[in-house]
């Protein structure tokens, strides 16, 4: 354990697991998100396919979480909404590629030593990069620098699912199997670093099978995180999607984590509790759209310690084209606050441990 501040790693892509990095952001907490490489639809789909570089939508999105200055932050999420050609185009995808670009043609015209030519060392020069440019607080890395790689999921038909993007496109039907990535892809060297020197691993409410799941396919994660020894915490989705996780309950989502990791959750950190109420017509609009609220279930405890339910939502309208609706959406603040809780509680049975004493000795 880190003497000075906690370390936390964060795993999970696209904009679930943003309020939990805003959430800790802030807090005397060291932050590390470690972010999918398979993103394949919209803007990040064109360019890895255009120019054969690593999938950089979900780092370019925690890099504009981790901002130090918010301005920073509006910026590098800037996607542009017009013209031909950028049309569609986060303004951070496109500064990543030039970036990659620039040190790809530096590393040939400066006859680069054989073993810098290589994506991880690629890589690293774009992060160190941007570290400069656009400061943060904690660290993003990918979970593996692999280029052009995608996930596979497999349904219990057979079917095979090519692109992580197409799950969006699925309307339930038929379960879900299991997902592996297309080709060997080996884990970030800075990852493997971040998860083994973690004091906490969390899995951020993102989509399981495109964002979780494809964090632990890289070979090497599940290992590194096992020798890391870290608290495992989940932070539970407050929906399913209709083409991830359709019928999931709270056990389906840790099931699904610890089958990857080989070792138990310690704490599932679920978003309501007997104070929380949600607007029925809330929730019937996400049932009209297959996303039902995620419940908690007795089978939960097969693959967790301990659950700690907390009133972590908050509604929100959203959508544009006027087109506008009230969404469910973890509260920052409020996570974070969560998330320390259960910090602190495991804090306190350590120092507990370490008394050879019962605590009804200590209060008597």
């Amino acid at each position: 354990m880190n003497a000075e501040i906690p370390k936390f790693v964060i795993i999970g892509g696209g904009k679930g697991p943003s309020a939990v990095r805003r959430g800790l952001k802030e807090l005397p907490i060291h932050i590390t998100s470690i972010v999918p490489s398979a993103d394949s639809g919209g803007s990040t789909g064109k360019l890895r396919r255009d120019y054969d570089v690593l999938s950089m939508g979900d780092l370019t999105q925690a890099w504009g979480d981790h901002a130090i200055d918010p301005d920073d932050g509006e910026f590098l999420h800037f996607r542009f909404p017009k013209g031909e050609g950028i049309n569609g185009h986060r303004n951070s995808n496109l500064g990543f590629l030039v970036a990659m670009e620039v040190f790809r043609d530096k590393a040939l015209k400066e006859n680069w030593p054989v073993d810098q030519i290589n994506n991880d060392h690629l890589v690293a020069k774009v992060l160190d990069y941007h570290r400069r440019k656009y400061p943060i607080t904690g660290n993003v890395v990918p979970s593996t620098a692999e280029n052009n790689l995608d996930l596979i999921t497999i349904l219990t038909d057979g079917t095979r699912l090519a692109q992580e993007h197409l799950l969006d496109f699925r309307d339930g039907g038929v379960p879900i199997s299991k997902v592996e990535l297309s080709k060997e892809a080996i884990i970030y060297p800075e990852a493997k670093i971040e998860l083994e020197g973690t004091d906490a691993c969390i899995y951020g409410s993102s989509s399981l099978r495109g964002s979780i799941e494809a964090v632990l396919a890289v070979q090497g994660v599940p290992e590194a995180i096992r020798r890391g020894r870290s608290l495992q915490i989940m932070v539970q989705n407050i929906a399913n999607w209709k083409g991830d996780t359709a019928g999931f309950k709270t056990s389906d989502y840790a099931r699904v984590i610890t089958d990857w990791t080989g070792i138990p959750i310690d704490y599932l950190v679920y978003f309501k509790d007997s104070q929380t109420n949600i607007d029925p017509e809330i929730i019937k609009d996400y049932e009209k759209e297959g996303q039902e609220i995620v419940e908690l279930d007795d089978k939960t405890l097969l693959y967790v310690r301990q659950v700690r339910c907390f009133d972590l939502i908050k509604v929100v309208e959203e959508g544009n084209n006027g087109e506008r609706k009230f969404v469910l959406r973890h509260d920052p603040q409020k996570v974070g606050r969560a998330l320390m809780s259960v910090w602190e509680e495991h804090l306190a049975k350590i120092d507990l441990s370490r008394l050879r004493i019962t605590p009804s000795e200590i209060y008597s």
